[in-house]
């Protein structure tokens, strides 16, 4: 088991296994992941579709895993932050 804290960037690759207690923050600094890592690791690419608005649909890759959703800055919606594997990606 590995605790995971850190900043995400689209393009990021991150090694995660399984995931649980999974938090996205956000701050002036930029968005962070907080989340508990467990099992057989993969390499996984960071992405992001941005400025979602209430109740917009999301069409994305059936391999994704969604980490959370961040808040806006200003009028802006809300980020929603995924991972594909890293060999679906490419």
């Amino acid at each position: 088991m590995k605790y995971l804290k850190q900043s995400l960037e689209v393009g990021d690759v991150l090694k995660l296994g399984e995931l649980t207690n999974v938090k996205i923050g956000s701050s002036t600094q930029g968005v962070s992941l907080e989340a508990i890592s467990q099992g057989e690791e993969s390499e996984y690419v960071v992405l992001k579709t941005s400025d979602l608005q209430r109740g917009e649909e999301v069409d994305v890759h059936p391999d994704v895993e969604v980490l959370g959703l961040s808040d806006g800055q200003g009028i802006a919606g809300q980020s929603l932050w995924y991972v594909i594997p890293k060999e679906v990606y490419q």
